[in-house]
């Protein structure tokens, strides 16, 4: 029986990387939507499509890009590729050779969201941000009554971004609103 999971696995894999137009080392993580791919002996820069995160400088920013080095920083990926952005950088999608689709984990765990824009009728992606946006406002919603922290800074917290529970202060004291 193992042995016919691993034929099966073997089979998947394969097939995946057929459809791939190409596979390689992730050397790079720029910020949480951009990295680069080791193609062909040189780093390509891959921008990944359907979604956006918060860029550097920005609430998150640098939290987006420690989540998407933590999922592919170092891993051999394989690269759906969908053409190139203005900027001239590969559009695509990132999968782990687990088949794991490296644009939605971001936008499921909250890291980033839906580039409506340029994914326009993206059901998959627009899913993944609903459920990820009722998860962080029913999670928000716990530590904030845990903390005691007011209503309208709960409101201006969860109108500010997805992730602001985790950036909460740990003391008891309210936070002086601005």
């Amino acid at each position: 029986m193992v042995t016919v999971w691993a034929v099966l696995l073997h089979i998947l894999l394969a097939s995946a990387a057929l459809a791939a137009d190409y596979s390689g080392l992730v050397v790079s993580v720029l910020d949480g939507d951009t990295i680069e791919i080791l193609h062909n002996s040189r780093p390509e820069r891959i921008r990944l499509s359907g979604i956006d995160c918060p860029e550097k400088g920005q609430a998150f920013g640098n939290r987006a890009k420690q989540a998407a080095s933590a999922f592919v920083f170092g891993k051999d990926v394989i690269l759906q590729t969908h053409g190139q952005d203005k900027y001239g950088r590969t559009l695509g999608e990132v999968f782990l050779w687990d088949g794991t689709n490296m644009n939605h984990e971001l936008v499921k765990h909250g890291w980033c969201w839906w580039y409506r824009k340029y994914a326009p009728g993206d059901a998959v992606l627009e899913g993944l941000e609903k459920e990820a946006r009722k998860t962080m406002s029913t999670k928000l919603v716990e530590v904030c009554w845990a903390r005691a922290i007011s209503v309208s800074t709960r409101v201006k917290m969860y109108l500010a971004g997805t992730r602001f529970f985790f950036e909460l202060p740990v003391s008891r004291q309210l936070p002086q609103a601005r």
